[in-house]
């Protein structure tokens, strides 16, 4: 049986997570933006729906102590 070569390199990241290290959030927003406009409506519409139940979520919750 052949043995490979150990491999004690770091792991890929996930696909979920960035690689680039933004400088200011607009720089964020505008790849997310740009990531956006090449979806398919489908994706758009699930992406939409998922912002309107965190969003409703969110009224509903009920803030108990302030900074």
């Amino acid at each position: 049986m052949q043995e490979y070569p150990k491999d004690d390199k770091k792991p890929l990241p996930n696909a979920n997570e960035a690689e680039v290290n933004y400088v200011n959030s607009e720089a964020k927003e505008f790849e997310r933006l740009k990531k956006h406009i090449y979806m398919s409506d489908m994706d758009k519409l699930h992406s939409f729906t998922r912002m309107l139940i965190r969003n409703a979520t969110l009224k509903k919750a009920i803030i108990t102590h302030h900074k």
